[in-house]
């Protein structure tokens, strides 16, 4: 796995951007509270700031948690082609992205299309996927 991408995950940047809003609405009411001093001014200014920071982030988060998703699956879909030979299956994929197989299967699918390859199904009925 690149750990680049592993160190911002959805779930950290969750933690921050809340974080972010409730330390920024503590210092905003501790800056009113200290409203007649050069000290109050400055902790409403960053009280907001770390606040708008924060609702940044959980706004951003939605599209980044999509490509968080996106980049996960394309590393572990190319891993389980390399580990078995190119082929793969929609419930194997299902199975170790912990997705459901019909977002494994359109998923899977798509890069099918993209990189030219057709299903093969055996005798059982079970459709395999052949990357080469």
């Amino acid at each position: 796995m690149d750990t680049k991408s592993e160190k911002l995950t959805p779930k950290k940047l969750n933690y921050l951007s809340w974080g972010g809003i409730f330390y920024g609405i503590f210092f905003l009411a501790f800056g009113l509270s200290e409203w007649d001093n050069d000290t109050g001014v400055f902790l409403i200014i960053f009280g907001v700031l770390i606040s708008a920071a924060g609702i940044f982030g959980v706004f951003h988060l939605k599209k980044r948690r999509a490509n968080y998703m996106q980049d996960k699956m394309n590393n572990l879909l190319y891993e389980l082609i390399r580990k078995n030979d190119g082929k793969i299956s929609v419930l194997e994929f299902a199975i170790h992205a912990n997705i459901e197989p019909k977002i494994a299967r359109e998923f899977i699918e798509t890069k099918a299309i993209q990189l030219g390859t057709v299903p093969d199904v055996d005798d059982n009925g079970t459709i395999t996927y052949i990357f080469k």
